[in-house]
């Protein structure tokens, strides 16, 4: 879609922040990598990689051999590791410019994330891009963000 292809009456868009917005993945990949080696699991190869694509978290979390019990700790890791990169993201390639271009038309943004609101919000200064949204809203969901969705809706009085 190019930006002159977007719609002229506002909405509310939402946006995930990690994969969407800030390009995470080969860091994430990466920092997955290091956990791997330091606690004995399986590395991501690239095969894994491509086919972890079209996976659920749940899904990724049994083919790696992760223990059920370990995950939060590996998340806390993750997420402790992902704050360290985060003035070192960018943007998905053309995302800045198609958010900029929301934005003018008069559309509300939000992003929705699993990420700390500190760290949307260097990202968001970094790339000049705070000024674009009307709300962040953090929530710790491993399965699905459908809760924070739904609550996001009331707040804000979305219909």
């Amino acid at each position: 879609m190019t930006t002159s292809q977007l719609s002229p009456d506002p909405q509310i868009i939402i946006f995930d922040f990690d994969g969407t917005i800030a390009d995470t993945f080969d860091t994430v990949v990466n920092i997955g990598n290091n956990l791997a080696i330091e606690y004995g699991y399986r590395k991501f190869e690239f095969e894994d990689i491509i086919k972890f694509r079209n996976f659920t978290s749940r899904e990724v979390i049994q083919k790696c051999g992760v223990s059920l019990f370990q995950l939060p700790f590996l998340l806390k890791q993750v997420k402790k590791r992902l704050n360290s990169q985060i003035k070192y993201l960018m943007p998905i390639p053309g995302m800045k410019e198609v958010l900029l271009e929301l934005d003018r038309q008069g559309h509300t943004l939000g992003i929705i994330t699993s990420n700390s609101p500190d760290n949307v919000n260097i990202f968001l200064e970094k790339n000049d891009l705070k000024s674009a949204f009307s709300f962040i809203i953090s929530g710790s969901t491993l399965f699905g963000k459908h809760r924070i969705i739904n609550n996001c809706l009331k707040t804000y009085h979305f219909n």
